[in-house]
């Protein structure tokens, strides 16, 4: 059995409608971490919010029951898939580093396996455009592509977060997925929402699209270092007097 215990947030001297809702609240996740599922008082909706109002908790059950769905679940196939594009898309990323840095694969991952995620090896990309751009122009104009992907790549991976680190659940009646939304920094929430496999397949989509002007720009990359490796060779060599 789970036992959550929420403090308000303000010392100043409560109403008495304000101690009715930390009252019901109490009885609210009683009723809801009971008997290892969520049960909520309107068992046509699967959907249930907590919010912070006015320094106090409070609650609102809106829903029927939901549990964890069972080891056989379709939406582990789906979790499973984002997060596996989401490696091979990073991997994808790494390969570009390699490529600006001049380092083999193993070199490589010894730096980029420090890093948290998909924008900071976009960082690398841009901060290293920046340095061989110096003496290679043709570089250097690839640097304003790049920046134009930040959005996507912090939306993207955000979406991702959520699909993988937010605790699935499944409507005891209907079987369909939903999950614990526990405030996430891009939209502050606290409830259990409903979702549906069109949001994940989505995601997957938007993914493999970005992945896709990701290889377009590596192919663009791979172009301005061969022309400035053609330019050096052509270069003559200086002379000693």
């Amino acid at each position: 059995m789970l036992l959550i215990v929420l403090w308000p947030t303000s010392r100043e001297p409560r109403s008495a409608a304000s101690k009715r809702r930390s009252a019901s609240l109490s009885l609210y996740f009683w009723s809801v971490f009971s008997n290892g599922g969520f049960f909520m008082s309107k068992p046509k909706k699967i959907a249930a919010s907590v919010g912070i109002a006015s320094g106090h908790a409070t609650a609102q059950a809106m829903s029927g029951a939901v549990t964890r769905p069972p080891d056989d679940h379709p939406v582990y196939s789906f979790i499973g898939r984002v997060t596996s594009d989401w490696s091979h898309f990073e991997s994808q990323l790494d390969g570009i580093i390699g490529l600006l840095a001049k380092t083999d694969a193993p070199v490589t991952a010894c730096l980029t396996g420090q890093y948290t995620g998909a924008h900071p090896r976009l960082n690398a990309i841009i901060a290293l455009l920046t340095v061989r751009g110096s003496a290679q122009p043709h570089l250097k104009k690839q640097i304003g592509k790049w920046n134009r992907l930040s959005p996507k790549f912090q939306q993207l991976g955000e979406r991702r977060n959520r699909i993988v680190h937010d605790p699935w659940l499944m409507d005891m009646e209907t079987q369909e997925p939903a999950q614990h939304i526990r405030m996430p920094k891009s939209n502050r929430r606290y409830e259990i929402a409903a979702r549906d496999y069109q949001r994940i397949k989505g995601t997957i989509a938007d993914l493999k699209s970005l992945a896709e002007e990701v290889r377009s720009l590596r192919h663009a990359l791979i172009v301005a270092l061969e022309a400035s490796h053609r330019r050096q060779l052509r270069a003559p060599v200086p002379t000693r007097r």
